[in-house]
């Protein structure tokens, strides 16, 4: 963070109260939810940098709103921050159409003071920027779950250079963003295209395939389920590659950083070894990552489960892609349980069903969607060079440095 010593030329160090008015929702009880009347902002809420109130289910009576808390109704023009647990920062702007709304307990607004000293864009940008997610770290430190109010930002230092300057690094970093948000979109609708042709082919009853696909359970459509649940081994700086849960994501197995000694393996893997192939599925922390085995001397830890599918009828390919559909995934999540995190018992997961067409159909569905895979990788590459270029600009930015 820049200090007092290090300011450009020009600019200022400043406490946000000096230059921001910033207001933290009141602790709304739920017994005063009401039907209807007015809404009630919730850190659900944030979006995508957005405002999603279609779905809210929590309102005030409209006596309450405009008579008790009446002074802490949103205005046209706030930016809305969630200020409590694992998504705090999430923020978005309040527009005409989304009013009235009050605010609510985890959620903070801000607004320029004065406009021709601070521009509003540059203060978003400097709020979702590290240098203010820093300082809100440093402050809260020894919280079990961040969380934070006015008198945390009232501690908080924001570097302000002249006006003209606030709007031309808000500017750069808009367009920055513009095209790292629309990057991401990208990789989002390539991965998409894989559901909605698996659901196309088998899974919808409109199907060309429909009469020769067979529904099936995993439990009979799966020949070995291998699983170490309740079990931790002795771990080594060396010998045979640890997979955890932690390295299975994004369609691959990342680098283990833990290992076991390689005289523990066949005590270890005794439940069964790996193929090249098999399917890894993290049943928990996180729930839902798939990948398949690439190098077949790996031990497996807790938390990832290994699939074969069953030869001849179901091919492990086709498992995995099958997997990250909403035919598949929504029983997924419907089936696992756990309140911060969820997870899924393998007496769950062979319940789960599976649209199974031929062997060929499925050879064709997978050589399609790996074309679409090797396609999604280059739009991760470029999506990833997108955020790291956004990332390099915040940090000049702030330090007068663009």
């Amino acid at each position: 963070m820049i200090s007092e010593d290090h300011i450009p030329t020009g600019w200022q160090l400043h406490e946000l109260p000096q230059l921001l008015f910033f207001q933290e929702g009141p602790g709304v009880r739920n017994w005063q939810f009401t039907d209807s009347g007015v809404k009630l902002l919730n850190v659900r809420n944030l979006v995508n940098g957005k405002l999603q109130l279609d779905n809210t289910e929590r309102f005030l009576s409209e006596e309450e709103a405009f008579g008790k808390y009446s002074h802490f109704l949103a205005e046209a023009g706030d930016l809305v921050m969630a200020t409590s647990g694992v998504t705090w920062g999430k923020t978005a702007w309040v527009e005409e159409h989304h009013l009235p709304l009050c605010m609510n307990t985890s959620t903070v607004r801000f607004r320029p003071l004065d406009s021709e000293q601070v521009n509003s864009n540059y203060m978003e940008r400097f709020l979702t920027s590290v240098f203010f997610s820093q300082q809100i770290d440093r402050l809260v430190t020894g919280s079990a779950q961040p969380n934070f109010g006015p008198s945390h930002l009232a501690q908080v230092k924001i570097p302000l250079p002249p006006l003209s300057e606030q709007k031309r690094i808000a500017d750069i970093l808009d367009k920055a963003d513009a095209i790292r948000r629309k990057r991401q979109k990208s990789v989002t609708v390539a991965e998409d295209f894989v559901s909605a042709l698996f659901m196309e082919m088998f899974a919808s009853h409109h199907s060309a395939h429909s009469e020769t696909v067979k529904v099936m359970s995993f439990d009979d459509a799966i020949s070995d389920f291998i699983d170490y649940r309740g079990k931790t081994p002795c771990k080594s700086t060396s010998g045979v590659p640890l997979v955890t849960a932690k390295v299975v994501k994004g369609g691959r197995i990342l680098p283990p950083d833990e290992f076991i000694p390689e005289g523990d393996y066949d005590a270890w893997m005794r439940r069964g070894l790996p193929l090249r192939g098999d399917v890894l599925f993290t049943t928990e922390a996180p729930l839902g990552e798939v990948a398949q085995v690439a190098d077949e001397r790996i031990a497996l830890a807790q938390r990832v489960l290994l699939m074969r599918g069953k030869k001849g009828l179901l091919n492990n390919t086709f498992l995995r892609l099958a997997i990250k559909t909403p035919f598949v995934w929504n029983q997924i999540q419907r089936r696992s349980t756990g309140s911060t995190v969820r997870g899924i018992r393998q007496k769950e997961l062979r319940q789960v069903t599976l649209p199974v067409p031929s062997i060929e159909e499925q050879e064709q569905f997978e050589k399609i969607a790996q074309r679409q895979e090797r396609s999604i990788e280059v739009l991760r590459t470029s999506a990833t060079h997108a955020e790291l270029l956004f990332n390099s600009l915040v940090q000049r930015a702030f330090k007068g440095e663009l």
